[in-house]
């Protein structure tokens, strides 16, 4: 009897360091799996900042962006609205300078007039 005692007690510590050593393997792979979440975690929380960090970045690029086109656009209107202004002086003084080519076209072809005038008085006079 106290050989069978001795046996189930033996077997009753045996089943006990079994179901330590279990209790010690599924604790490490809680600690593992711990250890892993936290890592995921960090790396989340990473991966979190860099993309807001970007997504700030792409939203101030796309604002300069605009705000260039806004520039150039602006730059564009005041280019054309100067163009205008230059072909409304262009053509006033086109206008003036025809009208003086004119007043000297007749003033010549007045003075042209007058000179077959005078060389007709004086062939006149000649004769």
């Amino acid at each position: 009897e106290a050989e069978q005692k001795a046996r189930d007690q033996e077997g009753e510590d045996e089943a006990t360091r079994e179901k330590e050593a279990l209790l010690v393997q599924l604790q490490t792979k809680v600690d593992d799996l711990g250890s892993e979440m936290r890592m995921k975690e960090v790396a989340y929380v990473h991966l979190d900042g860099e993309l807001k960090r970007t997504t700030e970045n792409h939203a101030q690029q796309v604002e300069e962006a605009r705000k260039e086109v806004a520039l150039r656009q602006k730059e564009l209107e005041e280019a054309w609205a100067e163009t205008a202004e230059l072909r409304r002086e262009l053509e006033a003084v086109q206008e003036e300078h025809g009208g003086q080519l004119a007043y000297h076209d007749a003033r010549e072809a007045q003075a042209a007039e007058r000179h077959l005038d005078l060389e007709k008085a004086h062939a006149s006079l000649q004769a």
